[in-house]
């Protein structure tokens, strides 16, 4: 007897809300590509612990294909 909308809240009140967002930087030539594999190298090395003033628990690396909870160990 509930709508979509009610079983998806009931879904975010058990398990809580997530937002996702993906940020594409372009940098051009070849200084721009070092520039952001010195980016990618420094969030691998320092995962951020919080943005925005929110947690982060789970961050995922899309070129070594792992996830790492929120204390920068590696999930299954």
């Amino acid at each position: 007897g509930k709508t979509l909308y009610d079983v998806l809240m009931d879904i975010y009140l058990e398990y809580g809300f997530s937002y996702n967002k993906a940020v594409n930087i372009v940098k051009p030539g070849k200084s721009g590509a070092e520039e952001i594999k010195a980016m990618m190298e420094n969030f691998r090395t320092n995962r951020p612990k919080e943005l925005g003033g929110s947690k982060v628990i789970l961050t995922k690396d899309f070129q070594l294909l792992k996830a790492y909870d929120g204390d920068g160990n590696e999930t299954a």
